[in-house]
This record gives structure tokens, C-alpha cells and sequence, in this order.
């Protein structure tokens, strides 16, 4: 797979649930999934995509989104609103930070920071997971100094929460 852009017609697969578009050479990110409302299973994973769309904000039915090894270096705020999202992988990328809405995400059950070497911080919503039951930073750029201790805390408290070696500076 190859591909660097969808056509058009693409939005018009209504009924599609499943989408896996990794390691094809998208350079942004292919508004026309936007108009797939019925998507469960979006994945994006190693494709050279710097940002999200906030049209993203019309996968109301995302379980799981996959963008491992992407480039990103942000995710849009709108990112919170994703209420169906259980899974999501964001492992081998440029990410400097996490927005606040994360927290709105009360589904999400497995969350994927690994190799997100220029993570340096989590925000303090991220203590709002309370589905959170697996939680990988492992080799991050997270270095306790910078941490909120509220995030400290629950990182090191929350007894369901399973998360490989923390990576922690």
C-alpha cells in the first residue's frame, strides 16, 4: 500500500466500521474520513501525518484509533469528544503534549505513549480516566519535575492501573 490521498467518493462509504490505512504514505490527514460516522476501527499507524483533522469530531462511534509512528506532533482538542473511544495508541511519535480534553474520555480503557520521547508532561485530566486499566509510557520524555503531583499520585495509586515500565526521569 501506497496510497497518498482518498478519493472523494470515499465519503461516501457510510456503513464502513473498519479502516485500516497503515503504512501507506498519507502526508496529512484524509479529511474524507471525517464523513464515515459509522467507524469503530481507525487505523492510521505508520503514516507520516503531522496533525489530526478536528473533523475527527464525527467519528462518534471510534472505539479504537490507532496512529502509532505518525510524525504527530499534536492532537486536537477535540479529541476529548471521541465518548466511544476504549483504545488508543499513540506510541512513536512527536507528541509535546496532551490536551486537557483527554480527560473526557471516560471509556478509554488502554492509552499508548510509548516512544513519545518529547512527552514531557501528562495534564492533570488525565487523573479523570477512571476506565484507564492499561497505560503504556514507557520511554517517554515524562520526567517527574514537571509532573502535577495530582498526576503522580495517580499514576502510583490507581491499583487497577497495569502500565509498563514507566520510563519516568
Amino acid at each position: 500500500n501506497l496510497l497518498t490521498s482518498l478519493p472523494a467518493s470515499f465519503a461516501n462509504i457510510y456503513s464502513l466500521e473498519f479502516l485500516f490505512l497503515g503504512n501507506n504514505k498519507f502526508s496529512e490527514y484524509p479529511e474524507e474520513i471525517n464523513y464515515l460516522t459509522n467507524l469503530k476501527y481507525l487505523y492510521l499507524n505508520h503514516n507520516p501525518i503531522p496533525e489530526l483533522s478536528s473533523g475527527i469530531i464525527n467519528l462518534v462511534n471510534l472505539e479504537e484509533l490507532v496512529l502509532e509512528n505518525c510524525d504527530l506532533v499534536g492532537l486536537p482538542t477535540v479529541i476529548g469528544n471521541l465518548h466511544s473511544l476504549n483504545s488508543l495508541t499513540l506510541s512513536h511519535n512527536k507528541l509535546t503534549s496532551i490536551p486537557y480534553t483527554i480527560g473526557n474520555l471516560r471509556n478509554l480503557s488502554y492509552l499508548d505513549f510509548s516512544y513519545c520521547l518529547f512527552l514531557a508532561t501528562l495534564p492533570k485530566a488525565i487523573t479523570q480516566l477512571s476506565s484507564v486499566t492499561f497505560l503504556n509510557i514507557e520511554f517517554c520524555g515524562l520526567r517527574v519535575s514537571e509532573l502535577d503531583a495530582v498526576v503522580v499520585d495517580w499514576l502510583i495509586k490507581t491499583p487497577k492501573l497495569k502500565s509498563e515500565d514507566s520510563g519516568l526521569m
